[in-house]
């Protein structure tokens, strides 16, 4: 049993050791120089509203596999039907919601991060981070396994460090 412990922590700090490293990556800019950009539009803007666009797919793709990994939980009777269950899934959704939101303005003003582009951005990031906070503090009690709730912690911590990165831009 112990050993079963030592192993679950030891991939428990590998994948926050890798989540750590892919979101670092998640804020340098895919695209160092653009071309052709727009009447007042900076290349810095340019380069934030591209980090801003593949940190936001690495929050989908983050929240989907939170997601799944909830269901699963659901599914193996280690996130048992209960207020704190369907608490955790509504909040995934808003999650969703608020990225989809903050992607779809992106998409509406390509290669610009002005001051517009980066209200909107930090009000949906900040509204993500506290609805994460409330399936820390709730949710995870529901979760009645502690190797099963340090899982979906990281990929909270992952979620919360993502929308993080997109507020310091």
């Amino acid at each position: 049993m112990k050993k079963n412990r030592a192993v679950f922590g030891a991939i428990g700090l590998t994948v926050s050791l890798l989540a750590v490293a892919w979101l670092m990556g998640a804020c340098a800019p895919r695209v160092k120089t653009v071309t052709n950009l727009p009447a007042g539009v900076t290349q810095q803007q340019a380069q934030q509203w591209d980090s801003a666009v593949a940190t936001l797919h690495k929050i989908a793709s983050t929240t989907s596999t939170l997601r799944k990994t909830v269901i699963q939980l659901h599914d193996q009777g280690i996130f048992p039907d209960s207020p704190a269950y369907a608490e955790t899934l509504r909040i995934i959704a808003n999650a969703d919601v608020l990225e989809l939101n903050a992607a779809n303005f992106l998409k509406k003003t390509p290669s610009e991060f002005g001051l517009t582009q980066k209200q909107f951005i930090s009000a949906q990031m900040q509204a993500m981070i506290g609805e994460l906070n409330q399936i820390n503090s709730e949710g995870l009690l529901g979760i009645k396994n502690s190797a099963a709730q340090k899982q979906v912690s990281g990929l909270l911590t992952e979620l919360t460090a993502a929308a993080q990165l997109i507020l310091a831009l």
